[in-house]
């Protein structure tokens, strides 16, 4: 996975390619995609996460979230991607690769 180390370098954003999607980290561009996604995968997600904070949709949030994911990077411990429809760019979902250990374990 030496491949996610570059994540951390601010000019460099990867690109993972799939079948018809792609995964790439998830940027302040953004935004307005990722909360009409959540907003409306609401009850999908509640069982499966924290409660949510009675800000959560906002901008604001949006950003400290944003600000999570890169120190995440940056202290290779998780790396967040948002996953797209090739076809069309539309924003599907998003995942993380956290947990990661380094030294011995790898």
């Amino acid at each position: 996975m030496a491949f996610l180390r570059s994540m951390s370098k601010p000019d460099v954003t990867p690109m993972i390619l799939g079948r018809g999607v792609y995964l790439r980290n998830p940027q302040p561009g953004d935004y307005g995609p990722w909360s009409d996604l959540r907003g409306a995968s609401r009850s999908f997600l509640t069982p499966w996460e924290p409660t949510w904070p009675s800000d959560d949709l906002t901008r604001t949030a949006f950003r400290r979230r944003l600000r999570r994911y890169q120190r995440e990077i940056r202290e290779d411990q998780a790396y967040p991607f948002f996953i797209f429809r090739e076809e069309d760019d539309a924003l599907l979902g998003g995942c993380t690769l956290s947990g990661v250990q380094r030294g011995v374990q790898q």
